[in-house]
């Protein structure tokens, strides 16, 4: 079973709780990082054995020994120890084997010399950017749960599906910025180049006054543009890789794009629109000039 506490009062009653139902001889483990709770939780178990003295961590003398309450309460705290050989100078396995209720702080230092556990095997699994595919993540569970041995498969669903909902909403949300974003680009993109080639309609009119043919006159507007969509392209191509780099850097559950071949076709497409988008723009305000009749390009 997994308890998921949220605050110092939750952790203090699962503590309580616990050692409400404490049982001779029990040996209980905490591991974890400086902060976590894991002293909140030791006092909450003092509470449930019915040990109303201060309760701190033995840092320094490694154990405490709590006789106030229904049973003994031997509260080990190793983070300083420097050889697991120490453990025995504070008589640990006497401790251990005896009628009390054993607490060891930072476990995972003295592993080695700890009591076999009692409880069934476990196996704790972190999933990839996939399990954000919840048809998907639900087989997974199902065909675990399958596996011979496997008693029970659980994971904090509740929270998983805030997840998904909290992703999805922020694709949303991106991709309707990401939108008004490209229409305004493509409305200032056509406009910079119609006024572009509009600077240029005397030379176009006087190309063709000389027997230049269509293409002929395209030709050098139509090089210039690509030339321009290549970097325009290139540069959002780079600014959209060093983006994708910093977020699945900051945030790798929610890069479920961050995968090489993905991103490869998005930052292709980028180059390849910019290319295509500025020549047909360019296309579109030469082919106006071209075709015009020349009193009205000098009217125009």
């Amino acid at each position: 079973m997994i308890i998921e506490t949220r605050s110092p009062e939750e952790t203090f009653q699962v503590g309580k709780s616990l050692g409400e139902k404490a049982y001779p001889g029990q040996v209980i483990t905490l591991t974890g990082d400086l902060g976590v709770g894991k002293t909140v939780f030791t006092q909450g178990l003092a509470k449930g054995l019915g040990i109303e003295e201060p309760v701190n961590s033995p840092t320094f003398t490694i154990v405490q020994v709590y006789e106030g309450g229904r049973l003994p309460f031997y509260h080990f705290d190793v983070y300083r120890i420097g050889d697991v050989e120490e453990m025995d100078e504070v008589g640990f396995d006497e401790y251990v084997s005896g009628e009390g209720v054993s607490l060891i702080e930072w476990a995972n230092l003295i592993e080695e010399i700890l009591p076999e556990n009692p409880l069934l095997d476990s196996f704790e699994l972190t999933l990839t950017s996939a399990s954000s595919d919840k048809e998907l993540l639900d087989s997974f569970i199902a065909a675990a749960g399958r596996i011979e041995g496997v008693d029970r498969v659980s994971y904090p669903a509740l929270m998983a599906e805030r997840l998904h909902a909290t992703v999805n909403k922020i694709r949303l949300v991106l991709l309707l910025f990401g939108g008004a974003l490209l229409v305004i680009s493509l409305i200032l993109l056509s406009n910079t180049i119609r006024l572009a080639i509009f600077s240029k309609r005397y030379l176009i009119n006087t190309m063709k006054l000389v027997g230049a043919t269509k293409w002929f006159i395209m030709r050098p507007f139509l090089g210039s543009s690509l030339t321009q969509g290549i970097l325009a392209g290139t540069a959002a191509s780079a600014l959209f890789g060093l983006a994708v780099y910093g977020l699945n850097e900051a945030v790798p559950e929610l890069m479920t794009i961050a995968e090489a071949g993905k991103i490869a076709i998005i930052l292709g497409s980028m180059i390849a629109g910019g290319i295509i988008i500025s020549g047909l723009f360019t296309f579109a305000a030469l082919n106006k000039f071209i075709n015009m009749k020349s009193n009205k390009i000098y009217l125009y």
